[in-house]
Order: C-alpha cells, then structure tokens, then sequence
C-alpha cells in the first residue's frame, strides 16, 4: 500500500521549484540523515523521531513527491544496515514497515497541503497554519502506525499502545 501511495506521489505531484530541484531534495535527505542518526530517547523507553520537521519542510517545499523521497532515503540508520547484513539491529522487515510509515505519514501531509494551499509557499500566516495542520496529521498518521506495530509485535491492545505513547 505505500509503494502505491508514493507512486501515487511521484505521478500526480512532480517536485516543485521551491525545494531547488535535485540539489535542494539531497539537501533535505542529508538534512533529514542527520537528524535520524541523532534519536532522543524519553524517559520511559520510547525512542522520539526528530526528522518530523525536516521532512515537513521538504514537502512544504517540493510537495508530496519530496516528502516521500525524503522520508524514505533521509531516516535510513545505520542499525537498519546492521540489519541487513544480519548484524543485528532492525530487521529489514522492521525497517521496510518504519520507512513505510514515515513515507505515507509525508505523502498524506502533502496532499493536504497541496489542496489547502495549491499555489505554494508563501510565507505567510496562512502558510503557517497550512503546515501546522499538515504536520499535525503527520504526526497523527506515523504515530497511529507506529503504535500498530507496536500493538501487533507486543500483542497488546492498540488503544493502550496509542496512550502511552501520548504520555511520553
């Protein structure tokens, strides 16, 4: 289903001029790299992604084709990799499923938007409010999949696992 979602993006909404082209999309992914390599760890166990705001940024800047670029080369850590060697870590699985999530959480933000505010960024205050709302539901939509993962790996009911999160 994300594969979908991303050609999806890829087909209906071409990257824009804002981003800059190729050069302004690696620059997001580098960006987005660095931020991956440097999780915050909360009290109770729970590992914070950082990479929200410059995964948003991109799309606000290149749309949802950026978003989903960005989303799935930028948050690649080096305990995927290990992963994929067989060293430990993530396995490919769990790493297919994260990048999956975060992917989809930036092609659905872009889509809202692009139908909120088709012409682009402006900055402006109607832009910001745009952008909060799309990175709200951004974090609505990568959480609530998280916390199915989460849910199924554990066997515990989705609702708890929903909370709890919130709470940290």
């Amino acid at each position: 289903a994300a594969a979908l979602v991303c050609l999806a993006a890829f087909a209906w909404f071409p990257l824009k001029a804002e981003v800059g082209g190729y050069p302004g999309l690696a620059f997001w992914i580098v960006v987005v790299f660095f931020g991956a390599a440097a999780p915050v760890r909360m009290a109770g166990g729970a590992v914070v992604d950082v990479t929200i705001a410059p995964v948003l940024a991109a799309t606000t800047l290149g749309g949802p084709a950026a978003g989903a670029a960005v989303a799935l080369i930028g948050t690649i850590e080096l305990r995927e990799i290990r992963g994929l060697v067989g060293r430990g870590g993530i396995p490919w699985y769990g790493a297919l499923y994260n990048h999956s999530a975060l992917a989809v959480s930036a092609v659905v933000a872009g889509w809202v938007l692009h139908a909120m505010h088709p012409a682009g960024f402006v900055a402006n205050a109607e832009t910001l409010v745009v952008v909060a709302i799309a990175g709200v539901i951004y974090f609505a939509i990568d959480n609530a999949l998280a916390a199915a993962a989460v849910a199924t790996r554990e066997g515990r009911p989705f609702g708890s696992v929903v909370v709890g999160n919130l709470r940290q």
